[in-house]
């Protein structure tokens, strides 16, 4: 599952768990969306690329028909 949200994503490959950078909870929003569309990429290359018969997807949920933003305007 991913996010539009993966566009303000920068990982920081020296500092992957905020340990030494002041945590900003939108920013690594972004980078948790980002990786997990890294991730699709590369998983989707090991498989081969459609050859082994498997799907690889990411998606953005968006304003699926949930209580998720109940209490959004």
């Amino acid at each position: 599952m991913s996010s539009m949200a993966h566009a303000f994503g920068k990982l920081d490959f020296e500092d992957l768990n905020w340990e030494t950078r002041k945590y900003k909870k939108w920013q690594a929003y972004g980078d948790s969306k980002i990786a997990n569309l890294y991730f699709t990429y590369e998983l989707q290359k090991k498989l081969g690329n459609g050859t082994s018969g498997v799907t690889v997807a990411a998606a953005h949920p968006g304003w699926t028909a949930t209580e998720l933003q109940r209490h959004t305007p």
